[in-house]
């Protein structure tokens, strides 16, 4: 995003929050969800700038970006979020600086890169298995849950192990409304099968098949968590507010959502295919049967490309 700002925009004086609405009303056409992508991300910045006594666009350097780069690595490697939205809240960073920098400092803006500061590439290979992946880790990791945290917020964690949603998806699933059928057809033996969706107005639900127990005892669970809510995250509050700050303790717990996916994602794999994920020793007896099963559980879990499933089971 390349936007010349004006200089009666005075952005010297501007405070860090104000910064991307001033910015978009330049005369520029910018694509609406682009725009919103920007909005929120540039929030994010200005949120965690805030909490270490920054207030002004003219206090942020490029020691202040690489240490909000280094934080977004941190919780990549702790499996709380995933390579690619780290690079892709860096990237946008550096967009919004190279527009205002210029005009705030009199000189370019040089980008922060997250790779060289250690961000492992997006087609980084799982070598090992998930922690959860283990039945008894995993329950044992609730257990610890269920002490501190209320139902729905563990409900969210459930639903995220036992059909691989995102948090986002997690936090926006609908369980009471999902229960009626999965109560009624799969002790019948019949498929069934719940929606997935990430909360945005234009965006298609994709439906996740229901084929285990636990599955089954997880949307159970879920329906009775989420009460009178429309969703199972808390009503009238953001995503992100609702991942940082309500499920900050429990996601230290659990391991991360990333973590949940690679799990579900390495025990469906080895229910369709008949061997275990290879970072959990599995070895692929025919190459054109293994891509196709990848190409079935990316499927289910949301995924554009079948080849992104090497960052969950190897």
């Amino acid at each position: 995003m390349h936007i010349l700002v004006p200089e009666h925009f005075h952005l010297k004086d501007a405070a860090i929050s104000d910064v991307a609405n001033t910015i978009f009303r330049t005369p520029y056409q910018i694509n609406p969800q682009t725009k919103r992508t920007y909005l929120l991300l540039w929030k994010q910045f200005s949120d965690w700038t805030a909490t270490r006594g920054l207030h002004f666009i003219s206090e942020v350097s490029a020691d202040v970006v690489k240490a909000y780069a280094f934080e977004l690595i941190q919780k990549v490697n702790a499996g709380e979020i995933g390579s690619h939205t780290a690079q892709n809240k860096v990237a946008s960073i550096n967009s919004m600086m190279e527009a205002v920098y210029y005009a705030v400092h009199d000189r370019q803006w040089e980008s922060i890169s997250a790779k060289a500061l250690g961000l492992r590439p997006r087609s980084d290979k799982r070598l090992s298995p998930p922690d959860t992946l283990k039945r008894n880790v995993y329950e044992s990791r609730l257990e610890a849950l269920r002490s501190s945290s209320r139902p729905h917020e563990i409900a969210v964690f459930q639903i995220s192990r036992e059909f691989g949603f995102t948090c986002t998806e997690a936090s926006f699933f609908d369980a009471r409304a999902s229960w009626p059928s999965v109560q009624k057809w799969f002790p019948a033996g019949i498929l069934c099968t719940v929606a997935a969706w990430d909360g945005k107005k234009w965006s298609r639900r994709r439906h996740a098949p229901v084929t285990t127990s636990e599955q089954y005892l997880a949307v159970q669970f879920a329906a009775q968590a989420q009460g009178k809510r429309k969703q199972l995250m808390d009503d009238g509050k953001s995503v992100n507010d609702w991942r940082e700050i309500d499920l900050r303790a429990a996601t230290t717990i659990m391991g991360g959502f990333h973590e949940m996916r690679a799990a579900f994602a390495c025990e469906r794999f080895h229910a369709i295919a008949g061997y275990q994920a290879p970072c959990a020793g599995g070895i692929a007896p025919d190459k054109t049967e293994d891509i196709n099963h990848r190409k079935l559980l990316a499927k289910e879990m949301g995924l554009r490309e079948y080849e992104s499933l090497i960052n969950h089971i190897g």
